[in-house]
């Protein structure tokens, strides 16, 4: 889960900060990657279920990739996370296990504040509510 609010959306856009950059970063840093998968996603058959776009924030969003298990794992990449990333759970699974191809589905919320539906002549759009 993660608040997109500082990032250029979840898939990797060098040389821009996203979800996944700062993901790989902390794994490396964790020791469950080497820099080299890091860099070449494709040597940990690395997928994400799904995108984001830049300042989108996602609760629940999966990947799915091949890497060393060692105790602690979660708390350990967290530890290497911004504070505005978090790594919830790790499940291991197959070989072929696919996290974009296996997906059951995805859910999408669109939030936004209720005064962008004032009238353009209100004199207090920051006090506008629909009820």
């Amino acid at each position: 889960s993660y608040c997109g609010a500082h990032y250029m959306g979840m898939q990797r856009n060098a040389p821009y900060t996203t979800i996944e950059s700062e993901l790989f970063k902390a794994m490396v840093k964790a020791g469950c990657i080497d820099q080299e998968d890091a860099e070449d996603t494709g040597r940990m058959r690395f997928q994400r279920a799904s995108r984001t776009d830049k300042g989108v924030s996602a609760v629940h969003q999966v990947v799915s990739f091949k890497c060393k298990m060692m105790d602690n794992l979660i708390d350990t990449i967290n530890e290497h996370l911004p504070k505005d990333i978090r790594t919830f759970a790790v499940l291991r699974t197959t070989n072929g296990f696919s996290s974009y191809t296996q997906s059951t589905g995805r859910a999408y919320e669109y939030v936004m504040p209720s005064f962008a539906l004032a009238p353009s002549l209100s004199k207090s759009v920051s006090t506008y509510r629909v009820d």
